[in-house]
């Protein structure tokens, strides 16, 4: 029987049955030998420095002179130049022995060392006018505050500066003077009894000679306080022991609108003239 062409597909030596024309095995190749890695050239320590192009190796020369920027004069470089001062600056102005030109409308003679220092200003007079003073611009105003005037027996009810209500008070007598000075509201207490000089008073509803009237404003400085009255005539006079003293119904309005930590700034001089408005928009006169 004949044997088989090889070569032919399907049969025994030849492609697999189905492989694509023209592929052939591939046949085994030898292995490669190690490739040879050349060594880097090797570097001189003594050899020159080649400089990027365009710039003089003689530059990086110690001695090499210092090239100033364009338009400088290589002398201002000197250590011994002088200091051109900004324009519209006087050059003797920089000498360590130039006088020292005082603020304009300044005295030169104050700088001096033998020079007289100036007295302290005078201490405030309390009893003068310190409304406008105390409100001048800078200072900034409370939430809430009340300003009590001696001199005007007249507390003027603010907010934030503007004035809300002005109210008709009484003060201390003369040998029982009201204090002066910045106070916070302590406690607001309505219709307090009265205990004092020796003596206890039920609240005002339940005795109306109870001197505290039907309201009391504690401030933190005890024992004075703010209060209402048992005797309306006397409001607008100075006979108090101390205390604030207004009508009863200003104070209840006063109980009203004051809170734990609201200002009251008693004062010597005189209220700053104002125009009420806000609750009530009222003034008391006594």
């Amino acid at each position: 029987e004949p044997e088989p062409e090889p070569g032919k597909p399907g049969e025994l030596g030849g492609p697999a049955a189905g492989a694509p024309r023209g592929l052939q095995p591939v046949a085994p190749r030898a292995p490669h030998a190690a490739a040879a890695i050349a060594p880097a050239p090797a570097i001189d320590p003594t050899g020159a420095i080649d400089p990027a192009p365009g710039i003089d190796l003689r530059d990086f020369s110690p001695d090499a002179p210092i090239n100033p920027p364009p338009g400088t004069d290589p002398n201002d470089l000197s250590p011994d130049a002088p200091i051109n001062p900004a324009p519209g600056i006087d050059p003797r102005d920089l000498s360590p022995d130039a006088p020292i030109d005082p603020p304009p409308g300044t005295d030169p003679n104050a700088f001096s060392p033998d020079a007289t220092p100036a007295p302290p200003p005078p201490p405030a007079d309390p009893r003068v006018p310190d409304d406008a003073r105390s409100s001048a611009p800078g200072r900034i105003p409370p939430a809430r505050e009340i300003v009590i005037s001696l001199a005007d027996r007249k507390a003027s009810v603010r907010e934030v500066g503007r004035e809300t209500a002005r109210l008709a008070v009484a003060v201390g007598a003369r040998d029982r003077d009201t204090p002066l000075g910045t106070f916070k509201v302590m406690a607001v207490v309505a219709d307090p009894p009265f205990v004092g000089r020796g003596q206890m008073r039920p609240p005002f509803s339940q005795d109306p000679t109870n001197p505290l009237g039907t309201r009391w404003i504690a401030l933190d400085r005890p024992p004075y306080g703010l209060h209402g009255t048992s005797d309306p005539t006397s409001i607008g006079t100075a006979g108090t022991r101390g205390c604030v003293r207004f009508s009863n119904e200003d104070i209840e309005a006063l109980a009203r609108w004051a809170r734990p930590g609201t200002v009251v700034r008693v004062i010597g001089g005189r209220l700053e003239p104002a125009t009420p408005a806000g609750w009530g928009a009222r003034t008391s006169s006594g």
